[in-house]
């Protein structure tokens, strides 16, 4: 048997390479007689002189994913840094971000203290798309009241029940 070494351009991943007939013998070709492709030839025919194609120019990295949506949580002052959020656990339509004077890093004993004492839990993030009323509460507790649980009405009620202030 013939063995003919073909080469291959794989042009998605840009990469070039050989392989030999042998090692792919057995191929999903249901003729076992029809032989490998040949490799292009150049120069005069019969020579057997074969090159392959010059691999494709590199590809233009991939964009960089969109931004994602950011939301500026109101209530912050000057001065203040946003430490995490807290969801909480007793009310899926509040949600906190813990804030103080300088950013500092919690510890976990610290978060779990925190969490424990105003008994949530430490998210990413508070979702604010559907905030109807945000409240600052003391301690640097920044609360979001969201709807459908919460209507202006239900959360200046309860904001004010915390001793905490509407933020306009």
């Amino acid at each position: 048997m013939k063995r003919v070494a073909w080469c291959f351009v794989v042009a998605v991943a840009g990469v070039a390479g050989c392989k030999d007939d042998a090692e792919t013998s057995s191929s999903s070709s249901p003729s076992s007689n029809s032989e490998a492709p040949r490799p292009a030839s150049t120069g005069e025919a019969g020579k057997g002189a074969s090159t392959t194609a010059p691999p494709p120019p590199n590809p233009e990295p991939a964009p960089a994913p969109p931004p994602k949506k950011v939301h500026k949580q109101k209530g912050v002052e000057k001065g203040q840094a946003i430490l995490g959020y807290m969801q909480d656990l007793t009310d899926e339509g509040a949600c906190a971000a813990i804030t103080d004077k300088e950013t500092k890093k919690l510890t976990d004993k610290d978060k779990a203290d925190l969490a424990k004492a105003l008994k949530g839990k430490w998210v990413e993030s508070c979702p604010l798309d559907n905030v109807v009323l945000t409240c600052k509460a003391p301690f640097g507790v920044i609360v979001n009241y969201s709807s459908p649980k919460y209507t202006v009405d239900t959360a200046k009620k309860q904001c004010a029940k915390s001793q905490g202030k509407v933020v306009p």
